[in-house]
């Protein structure tokens, strides 16, 4: 399992209109094969600035996404939406707790 963490600043003029595309986006995301859970964040003290959590069950399967037809044309219709650049990181989880489990463990 792979989280992929995407942070996106938004031009002001293109706030409200990526967020109307966001949940159709983030749905579209979603049925990925590979794409296990998809989440879109906004800063609390930034209303440009949003965070793309995604869970991936495998590095093929993010970069398979990454080289597809899809994912050129999602970010190509919104990227002059973007005030500069979105920063991408691959991280993994420290911890491997049993589904159910509370975190932390007590």
């Amino acid at each position: 399992m792979i989280v992929r963490v995407i942070k996106m600043t938004v031009k002001e003029q293109y706030i409200d209109s990526f967020r109307k595309r966001v949940p159709v986006i983030s749905n579209e995301v979603r049925r990925v094969s590979g794409c296990m859970h998809n989440d879109i964040f906004r800063d609390r003290n930034n209303d440009n600035i949003f965070y793309s959590y995604t869970i991936w069950s495998s590095e093929e399967d993010i970069e398979r996404y990454l080289k597809s037809m899809y994912y050129k044309e999602i970010w190509g219709d919104i990227w002059d939406y973007f005030k500069k650049e979105p920063m991408a990181w691959k991280i993994d989880n420290m911890f491997d707790y049993p589904s159910g489990e509370n975190f932390p463990p007590k």
